[in-house]
Formats: structure tokens, C-alpha cells, sequence
């Protein structure tokens, strides 16, 4: 799957595409993306939640997440990225942030967070940059911090409809 940030039908045939994907190779009881999967996997779910269709996942682990986008925008031919304010805790399961101190994505990452459900999302603000962690006691916590959103993904628990 590959699309062009700055292509507006780049964008919309990636969400078609993930659809297409999910439905046909799912189900998933989770999704994990890092940077602009994250934006993509956030915008298909946040526009899947305000058409009130259900998201086939328990739980999401965003690494190092750029901002999602108004799919409404994109079919106007803009990509706007959705205003955390404005949207709310819209995303109602289970979520893991994390994202490094020195990410060039650390705004967008945070004000992603913002936009799921605070009793369950979990946060870690690693040491590193734009990464996964890999060693030491950053690994450690981002373990930990993903392992929280499982637990709670595995409990049930979501806020309003997803």
C-alpha cells in the first residue's frame, strides 16, 4: 500500500485500499502503524467512527504518528488535518502512544493521543526521535506501555459506540 502525502486521491485510494485489505484479510484484533501509517490508520478509523460504522479492531499502537485528515477535506481536494479540540476523544478503544522527545512528529503524535479515549490510552515519550525504541530501559517502558493497551483491549472495556 503506498500513497502520496500530498496527493489527495493518493490518500483516498490508500483508505480504499485499506478497507479492501482489512475486509479481506481480517479480522484483526489490532492494528500497529508507525508515522504515516499512523495518520492513515487514525483518519480510516476516525471516519469510519463518524459514520458510525463499527472499526473491526480492539485496540491501536501508534508509533511516532503524523496527523490524520479530514476524509471530508480530501474529497473537497485538501488534505486538513483534524483539529483535536473539535473532534474529541472520538477514538474509543484501547490506544498506545509513542513517540520520541526529539521526533520531528511529536506535536502531530501528541495531538493524536488527544483524540482517543483518555481512561485508556497509554503514553510513552521515549529518548529517541523519529523510532521505534530498541534497547534499554526506552524498550522496556514502550513494552510495557503497549502491553497496558493490550490488557485493557483484552478486558473489553470501550467508551461510546466504535
Amino acid at each position: 500500500m503506498y500513497f502520496d502525502e500530498n496527493s489527495t486521491s493518493g490518500i483516498l485510494t490508500a483508505l480504499d485500499e485499506l478497507t479492501t485489505f482489512i475486509n479481506h484479510e481480517g479480522p484483526y484484533d489490532g492494528i500497529i502503524a508507525f508515522s504515516l501509517g499512523a495518520a492513515l490508520a487514525s483518519t480510516w478509523m476516525i471516519d469510519r467512527i463518524q459514520r458510525n460504522i463499527p472499526i473491526p479492531f480492539k485496540c491501536a499502537v501508534f508509533f511516532s504518528a503524523a496527523m490524520p485528515v479530514s476524509v471530508d477535506s480530501l474529497r473537497n481536494g485538501q488534505a486538513v488535518d483534524l483539529d483535536p479540540a473539535a473532534a474529541g476523544e472520538v477514538i474509543g478503544i484501547p490506544t498506545a502512544h509513542l513517540w520520541g522527545t526529539n521526533d520531528w512528529l511529536a506535536t502531530s503524535a501528541s495531538k493524536l493521543s488527544e483524540m482517543c479515549w483518555g481512561p485508556q490510552r497509554s503514553v510513552f515519550v521515549h529518548n529517541g526521535g523519529h523510532e521505534v525504541p530498541a534497547s534499554g530501559d526506552d524498550l522496556i517502558k514502550a513494552v510495557n506501555t503497549i502491553r497496558r493497551c493490550i490488557v485493557w483491549a483484552e478486558q473489553g472495556e470501550t467508551a461510546a459506540p466504535n
